[in-house]
């Protein structure tokens, strides 16, 4: 079991409650999220696990949503359930990395600071040195994706396509 910590949770799709939610299980849950992945074709597997956090660093069960070939460089989704009287409030937030997501907003980053260089060309000294600074940088950084060109671009295509594909199999099951 890997500890999720509450801080690198970012929303994947937004909150669901029910009203009449005692029902709610995050076994249910991965029940229908692997007839949904079957019927989609496409690979998914879970673990349960704990998220620590909050005020009093309390550990809360979540079900992890998880590419099986890709368990380190994709980007992974917590399904957690909170409970309030009857009512289920359920959440899907990712976390992790994407190699593949980071370098291209390298790539967008070194291409605006090319074209922030161009637009500097033949204005303040400091600003041409410090756009260059900024295109060194970012080239620097980019440079193994801006080899591997297209793919890297097919490969990232794949992923944002399955991380498509789990919003909507998390928008047929609990919403």
């Amino acid at each position: 079991m890997i500890v999720i910590k509450e801080k690198e949770l970012q929303e994947f799709r937004p909150q669901i409650r029910y009203q009449d939610g005692q029902d709610i299980t995050l076994q249910a849950i991965q029940s229908l999220l692997q007839g949904e992945a079957q019927q989609a074709g496409i690979p998914i597997a879970f673990r349960l696990d704990q998220v620590r956090g909050g005020l009093f660093g309390g550990a809360e069960d979540c079900l992890v949503l998880y590419h099986p070939e890709h368990q380190k460089d994709y980007f992974s989704v917590a399904v957690r359930i909170k409970r309030q009287g009857n009512y289920a409030f359920v959440s899907a937030e990712s976390f992790g990395t994407s190699k593949l997501i980071k370098a291209e907003a390298v790539r967008k980053q070194f291409n605006a600071a090319a074209k922030e260089g161009i637009h500097y060309r033949g204005y303040n000294p400091l600003e041409n040195a410090a756009a260059g600074a900024a295109i060194v940088g970012a080239g620097i950084a980019g440079v193994r994706h801006l080899i591997k060109g297209k793919s890297d671009k097919e490969k990232m295509e794949a992923e944002q396509q399955w991380y498509t594909i789990i919003c909507d199999m998390l928008d047929t099951v609990i919403s």
